[in-house]
């Protein structure tokens, strides 16, 4: 019989979620995943890198990550199944990148996306199987969470 502390690992289709947080010498910066998966194999992802700066001592260097953004995501605007976001708000720098894999033509994307200055996530693509994803991320060091 099943004990309390659920496991959830039998939530075969929703969304699971892997986050870390890292200081470097100047920002705090916060990743975040979340893997739309259905019958364990994945179909989407929203990657979230968030970088707390001070919003003044910090302005043109987040400026210039936002520019840097910005061009990612006009740079993939012909891409299908990529979606790039960006946002900077009282020295937080805030860039969304969400792959759709049923909609990505792989060979085009990576090279095109990598040029563009964006972190193609190779490991991950369509059908990827959530349980092995989810074990990679945390011998990463993320913490990780599956909910329906």
């Amino acid at each position: 019989s099943k004990n309390n502390n659920a496991d959830t690992t039998d939530i075969t289709s929703g969304t699971l979620r892997c986050t870390h947080d890292r200081i470097d010498d100047k920002y705090n910066i916060s990743y975040s995943y979340d893997f739309s998966f259905t019958d364990s194999k994945l179909k989407k992802l929203s990657y979230v890198e968030a970088t707390v700066g001070d919003a003044l001592v910090d302005a043109d260097d987040l400026k210039t990550k936002l520019d840097n953004c910005n061009n990612l995501k006009s740079l993939t605007n012909s891409l299908a199944g990529i979606r790039v976001i960006c946002s900077l708000s009282n020295g937080t720098l805030t860039r969304e990148q969400i792959f759709n894999y049923e909609d990505i033509d792989v060979s085009t994307v990576s090279s095109a996306y990598v040029e563009a200055g964006g972190e193609y996530p190779g490991e991950f693509q369509n059908d990827s199987n959530i349980d092995t994803i989810e074990k990679n991320m945390k011998a990463a060091g993320y913490s990780c969470e599956r909910k329906r």
